[in-house]
């Protein structure tokens, strides 16, 4: 089982987590859902890393999400001698659009129709922005440059060209390559890297219903064309991620904080889950704390109510993974101990007229308040019954229950859900309400004579609308003795 809390914890895979050990010990430090990077790794290493998932997921009885995350149209340097080179601020460099290893003399940028698009005076930002190079002279295919920033220079850092835009699809042949290879691991969200509009998630979603592929789709949040369409983009999307790297340096530092909560909101009103990512704890890839900096950054996404935060190069490259997750659980864990933290949530209502499920949504959260309900336990079939109880950020814990296990690994993510699989056919009350009172039960979250709340959709085994609320309090010897009959399913709660 995995610890709760509210606030979804995101970890990246890579060397410094690549085992099956490793992901086990981020499970049990609070990871819900693991991030497979396809800008780097083979496919195989990838498979390879997803079965270890798999495997803890079903060892430790808990629902573990996995996201397949696309590189989109990124620029990248090629390989570099020795991995990294250390430039100093006044060094000349070259970039190369062909060749098959950089050197210190001249590095490889194997982006070539982008040439004559870039000019003396440009400003070549790599690796988030951590390392700045000016153009001195621009040629068809070498760009001389200046660096401004001393710091390594590494094999595929990613390279960001602030005065250009990219006049391409977000889904590039690579990643409807990676893209097949990741649904047929069987990821659960797909994230699309430079969404520019809605038509990039039109296109990826017809890609993976041609595959008949059942993963929920991301919009990645890291150009200005995304702010721009950010309504039309949020209104396509399964979730979002504020990939806050890129778009600092796309647009002005200054802005991102502002942007972030304005995201933040609109995602919640809307229903749709919103992940804060990138540098959220960075000094911890070489540090075993972070700063001080770092931990308000993750607080305050957590006050902001964000569904999700993300680990990136700390669990995935970093010399502290474990100790990033341990970290940043005991934050997100602090900040809902904060009295102050419900009245930072206020409710927020859908911003389309609401209907008979938004009403008892608000009704059910109410009534957690009221009466100190123990859990808040959501049938759906399709996830949109827990979402929609998740967006008022309730006190109580959300057992969302279905029957479907790619829905349970979708929810997941979302904010204050425990994923409850259940495997039973649901032809009566009794099979929603047992599996609540389990998860409830075991996962320590209510004991004797404690309430829970249950909603579903009548009638049964039908998809259609939540309207039904009840109030079921637990009485001891006669609901374990029932759960007894509902043990086929897998549910990821401890508190």
């Amino acid at each position: 089982m995995q610890t709760y809390h509210f606030t979804k914890i995101i970890a990246t895979l890579g060397p410094s987590s690549y085992s099956y050990e490793k992901i086990k010990s981020l499970v049990k430090r609070g990871v819900n859902v693991f991030r497979i990077n396809f800008s780097h790794g083979s496919h195989e290493y990838h498979k390879q890393a997803i079965e270890w998932v798999r495997q803890v997921e079903k060892e430790l009885e808990s629902i573990i999400g996995v996201i397949g995350d696309l590189q989109g149209p990124k620029f990248r340097l090629g390989p570099v001698e020795g991995e990294r080179i250390f430039y100093k601020a006044g060094d000349k460099v070259t970039l190369l659009s062909d060749g098959k290893i950089g050197t210190r003399e001249a590095l490889i940028f194997p982006h070539v129709k982008f040439f004559n698009k870039i000019k003396a005076g440009d400003k070549i930002l790599i690796d988030d922005g951590k390392m700045t190079l000016e153009v001195i002279q621009a040629e068809k295919t070498s760009l001389e440059t200046k660096v401004l920033t001393d710091g390594y220079l590494a094999s595929g850092k990613g390279v960001n060209l602030p005065h250009i835009k990219i006049m391409a699809s977000s889904l590039t042949n690579k990643d409807r390559i990676d893209l097949q290879a990741a649904l047929s691991m069987g990821v659960d969200y797909i994230a699309l890297s430079f969404v520019q509009s809605s038509q990039d998630l039109k296109e990826a979603r017809t890609f993976i219903k041609s595959v008949k592929g059942q993963a929920a789709l991301i919009a990645k949040l890291e150009k200005p064309a995304a702010i721009e369409n950010l309504d039309d983009i949020i209104d396509h999307s399964d979730a979002v991620i504020i990939a806050r790297g890129d778009l600092g340096v796309e647009i002005p530092c200054e802005e991102v904080p502002i942007l972030q909560r304005k995201i933040i909101q609109k995602c919640r009103k809307k229903g749709v889950p919103v992940v804060v990512a990138t540098q959220m704890m960075e000094s911890m890839v070489t540090s075993a704390r972070p700063t001080r900096a770092e931990a308000s950054d993750v607080a305050t996404a957590v006050y902001e109510g964000a569904d999700a935060v993300m680990l990136s190069a700390e669990s995935a490259s970093g010399d502290h993974p474990l100790e990033a997750v341990d970290t940043m659980r005991r934050i997100i864990m602090s900040v809902e101990r904060d009295p102050y933290l419900h009245k930072a949530y206020a409710t927020e209502r859908p911003d389309t007229q609401p209907n008979d499920e938004d009403a008892i949504s608000l009704a059910v959260c109410q009534i957690a308040e009221t009466l100190n309900i123990a859990a808040i336990a959501s049938f759906t079939e399709g996830g949109g019954a827990s979402k929609r109880v998740a967006r008022q950020r309730p006190l109580a814990p959300i057992l969302g229950i279905t029957p479907y296990l790619h829905i349970s690994r979708q929810l997941s993510l979302v904010w204050g859900v425990l994923p409850v699989y259940a495997k039973n056919t649901i032809t009566s009350l009794e099979d929603i309400i047992i599996p609540a009172c389990k998860a409830a039960i075991k996962g320590n979250l209510a004991q004797k004579g404690d309430k829970i709340v249950v909603t579903a959709g009548m009638p049964f085994g039908k998809p259609g609308p939540t309207n039904l609320l009840r109030l079921v309090r637990l009485n001891g010897s006669s609901n374990k003795e029932k759960i007894k009959k509902h043990e086929k399913m897998r549910f990821c709660c401890k508190k």
